[in-house]
């Protein structure tokens, strides 16, 4: 399990090395989010796409570990306005570099994308990219 981890922490690192990001949104003192185009895909209404998210301040996961950013790999449902994390990872540094810290595999439970969801730009921009 543990061998399994660290591949999985090797290769998010390695994507994160060689992805183009592209600037989706930020909040003010808080994180700006980014998407890396080339890895999008589409099948049907569902967009599947990995997101990037950069924090302005450090923070620390329930497990107690320290973090600048996150990359999340989800799948977004563009004609019922929904998601689902497939995969997250955690960086020290910006823009997921640094060593990775800690990653999981994330429910399959797609959930509702509300007005005040802070995915909703996400939702947007990737059904919006990919129509």
């Amino acid at each position: 399990m543990k061998k399994m981890m660290l591949a999985s922490l090797l290769a998010a690192t390695a994507v994160s090395a060689a992805a183009e990001w592209v600037k989706v949104h930020a909040v003010a003192n808080v994180m700006t989010a980014y998407t890396d185009l080339a890895l999008f895909k589409r099948n049907g209404d569902i967009v599947s796409m990995v997101m990037l998210y950069s924090l302005d301040t450090p923070q620390t996961t329930k497990a107690g570990v320290t973090f600048s950013s996150n990359r999340v790999e989800m799948d977004l449902d563009c004609k019922n306005s929904k998601k689902h994390g497939k995969t997250i990872a955690f960086f020290t540094s910006k823009m997921a570099q640094g060593v990775p810290v800690q990653s999981a595999t994330l429910p399959v439970d797609w959930m509702p994308v509300g007005a005040n969801d802070p995915s909703l730009p996400e939702l947007a921009y990737g059904c919006k990219l990919h129509p």
